[in-house]
């Protein structure tokens, strides 16, 4: 063994503790950016994996009222692959365990058919039938934050009129992965949650029987959304529409998108953090044993090395 590598043994030997310590900082580092790397990754394609499975919208738009023949122009429109019109309305639930008002968002859905844009995944339950009575699917969140399961009966108010909703169902939905009320900043589960009702029954109660109130529209493959807002805003204008807008502005896909942006730039951040830390260590221990250590170089600098 050379002279060096004895030395270099013996060095290690010596400062084995400030050794153990750079390498258990190095090591936090490697196991900050791999874990972070791969959660992004494994969250990144569920996400899109879900959204492809449901038919996640491109589009999002809502009117005043607009008859059904409306939505059959816009599926003309240039760059437009599905459109589904909605009807959509925003009620007071009356809960008893609490004491806030507590509202929600009852969205229409197609009875015997899946909806051609964002479907659910029914986690509990079963999925609307035309049954006599009013029955709901209820968003996975608000049902646990009510404990709700099926079976439940809810009391909501329907453009003025008091009904009773019976609960059939636990469902996710890809637009309400983050459910956040009017005007609200942050989700509060235990005041908003969305419900989904018969698209006929929805109808009725909205006086809404022929046409909608809100769509969701999905775009050709390679189709500029901004482009074929464009073209869709002029059609809706005249019955009332409040704008056209892409998915990027969709509230949950953007509460969705910035938890892992977060997440993304915590994975390259921490990593580098890591890593200073290590290099400022490694200096200290390397510029010790130079200081210390002058003699000693000297002398195997003077036998050749």
């Amino acid at each position: 063994m050379r002279a060096l590598n004895r030395k270099l043994f013996r060095d290690l030997r010596r400062i084995r503790s400030q050794c153990a310590a750079i390498a258990a900082v190095v090591a936090a580092g490697v196991a900050v950016a791999v874990l972070g790397l791969c959660n992004l990754e494994t969250l990144s394609r569920s996400r899109e994996s879900f959204y492809e499975r449901t038919h996640f919208a491109d589009v999002f738009l809502s009117v005043k009222r607009a008859p059904l023949s409306v939505a059959r122009r816009l599926s003309e429109v240039p760059g437009v692959a599905a459109v589904e019109p909605r009807v959509v309305a925003t009620v007071i639930i009356d809960m008893p365990d609490v004491r806030e008002p507590v509202a929600a968002r009852i969205v229409g859905r197609p009875v015997g058919r899946p909806p051609v844009l964002n479907d659910l995944v029914i986690q509990r339950g079963r999925d609307l039938a035309d049954a006599p009575a009013d029955e709901v699917l209820v968003s996975r969140a608000f049902a646990a934050a009510h404990q709700l399961r099926p079976g439940s009966v809810l009391r909501a108010i329907i453009n003025g009129r008091r009904r009773g909703l019976t609960v059939v169902g636990i469902a996710l939905s890809p637009e309400f992965i983050y459910a956040i009320g009017p005007g609200a900043l942050f989700p509060d589960d235990q005041r908003f949650g969305v419900l989904w009702m018969a698209e006929h029954r929805l109808a009725a109660a909205m006086d809404l029987t022929g046409g909608f109130n809100d769509a969701v529209v999905r775009l050709e493959r390679g189709t500029s959304a901004k482009d074929a807002i464009g073209r869709i805003e002029p059609i809706i204008g005249r019955f009332g529409g409040a704008g056209a807008f892409e998915r990027a502005e969709q509230t949950s896909h953007w509460f969705l998108e910035g938890e892992l942006s977060e997440l993304r730039t915590t994975s390259r951040l921490l990593p580098l953090m890591f890593a200073g830390v290590a290099a400022f260590l490694l200096n200290i221990v390397i510029s010790r044993l130079i200081a210390t250590q002058r003699e000693q170089i000297g002398l195997l600098k003077a036998f050749g090395y």
